[in-house]
């Protein structure tokens, strides 16, 4: 049942239409960002390089570039390749999809657990944030580990909530699918499994039936289909990862690790709705930590647990060096629904303290300032993109539009072998269908017929001093110099920076 909070107070209506509200602005704002196109980055490219070279059976096996998926967000995503082609919309859609899915799924399950308050704000919190907003236009799963620990969360809290097997039911169907789209599913759907047997009354065996029923499930997915697959890419990747995120990792010493616990709880994880290491994190986690301290109050025991689980066993994936513990927001999107709602909670318990004027004064800035907070993420990555978002859109226009000038497919010339170009180049070139010659040798490239455009990574490719002479008399041919912008004394190919083109 729903807690009695300010809800009273409010009267609930003006509260439910500012949730409404929120709710309709989140939607909104990962619509824009779906729509404004931004180009792929290196993880994203690197990801999607994986799906469209390479078959149902291939995505099987360790991907390239240093990347990590799970199987069925990989599959499905193939399937969307086959159906839809390969653009920046059409491989978005699934994370898209999850995105203002995990949105709608949210605001359900804050409304059965906490007030109408609490509930509006803790979806406010989550409908404008800067990460869940980006995350639901990326060719990454992460909008999916948001959705796979809602599709654990709420059939699981419905059936602390009402003792319904039919949720046990539920809670078992959805079992692999959120493990196959999410790996840090697991973390939650191991908290379910360790918090449900305990919300069960004596003598109910049908209950402890299906909690055993779903144990199996869960068991027979993660080590059946799971975890052949994760080990392959562990191995594959791992020493890279755990380089990567070695700052997500508690450190040996008692005093490091006192530290650790601090700066991670304070940084990036807890960054809703705005993100980055700042002095508002602070502030957001401890809202966190008033809402689970009033649910502690009120003996909320199995809720509060399924909730606080997860962190713990994420944690000791962490020490395990095994899974990143915080870090970073994106690797602790299966904990953001606990994070959000348990802020909004907080933030009800202290406006619950304020007399009745000046409640609704601070719920009124409250609601208003989040709205702002959309607004404002919007344009942000709508009309004032950062210099590498700018880099990359010259990127995508020189790859779809330049390199078209002189026919629909012309000889593209790279001086480089493919391991050594960039993602996001590879992936443009890929999308345009452009006939790729790699580091050819000089007679290939004067053999090549029709238009034929050489591009240039580097400034000590062998070839360089050959076809620089050599072009300047050969009109069929266009030389373009791609030089970065980060490190122009070297100018190789791992930037984004385009000078004008200036093909004679």
């Amino acid at each position: 049942m729903p807690e009695s909070s300010p809800e009273a107070d409010a009267s609930g209506l003006w509260v439910g239409r500012w949730g409404a509200a929120l709710l309709g602005l989140g939607i909104v704002l990962r619509l824009v960002q779906f729509v404004a196109g931004v180009p792929v980055w290196g993880d994203q490219a690197g990801l999607g390089l994986n799906i469209v070279n390479r078959g149902f059976g291939g995505l099987l096996l360790p991907l390239d570039n240093q990347q990590v998926a799970p199987i069925g967000f990989l599959f499905s995503e193939r399937a969307i390749y086959d159906w839809l082609g390969m653009s920046e919309y059409s491989m978005r859609l699934l994370p898209l999809l999850a995105g203002i899915a995990s949105l709608l799924l949210f605001h359900f399950w804050a409304r059965c657990v906490t007030s109408r308050l609490a509930a509006a704000i803790a979806t406010g919190i989550l409908a404008v944030s800067a990460t869940a907003v980006r995350h639901s236009a990326e060719l990454k799963p992460y909008s999916w580990d948001l959705l796979a620990s809602l599709l654990v969360l709420v059939p699981v809290t419905l059936f602390i909530l009402r003792k319904q097997r039919r949720w046990l039911v539920v809670l078992i169907a959805l079992t692999p699918v959120a493990l196959l789209m999410s790996y840090p599913a697991v973390f939650v759907l191991a908290g379910a499994l360790l918090t449900l047997p305990w919300t069960v009354g004596r003598g109910n065996r049908g209950s402890l039936r299906l909690i055993v029923l779903f144990a199996l499930v869960l068991a027979a997915t993660a080590a059946g289909v799971v975890w052949p697959i994760s080990v392959g890419q562990y191995h594959q990747t791992g020493d890279y990862m755990r380089a990567y995120w070695a700052e997500s990792f508690p450190p040996g010493t008692a005093l490091k690790l006192a530290r650790w616990v601090v700066e991670i709880h304070i940084g990036r994880m807890f960054g809703y709705p705005l993100e980055g290491d700042a002095p508002w994190c602070t502030g957001f986690f401890v809202l966190f930590v008033i809402g689970i301290v009033s649910w502690i109050s009120k003996r909320r025991w199995a809720l509060t647990g399924l909730l606080l689980v997860p962190f713990v066993l994420t944690l000791l994936a962490a020490a395990l060096r095994r899974y990143p513990y915080g870090g970073s927001d994106r690797v602790a999107q299966h904990l953001a629904p606990a994070i959000v709602l348990m802020m909004g909670v907080g933030a009800a318990w202290l406006l619950e303290r304020l007399g009745e004027r000046r409640r609704r004064a601070w719920v009124g800035c409250i609601f208003v300032s989040l709205i702002a907070i959309g607004g404002v993420i919007g344009m942000a990555d709508v009309f004032m993109p950062t210099d590498v978002r700018r880099a990359l859109s010259d990127m995508r226009r020189f790859m779809r539009h330049d390199l078209s000038a002189f026919g629909p497919r012309p000889t593209v010339v790279v001086l480089v072998p493919p391991a050594l170009l960039a993602d996001e180049y590879q992936w443009y070139l890929r999308e345009e269908n452009a006939k790729m010659v790699w580091n050819p040798s000089t007679e290939n490239v004067w053999d090549l017929p029709g238009p034929v455009w050489v591009l240039s990574f580097r400034t000590d490719d062998g070839l360089l001093p050959t076809l620089e002479h050599d072009l300047q008399r050969k009109p069929a041919f266009h030389w373009v110099r791609l030089k970065s912008r980060h490190d122009p004394d070297d100018g190789n190919w791992n930037a984004f920076g385009f000078p004008p083109l200036n093909a004679k």
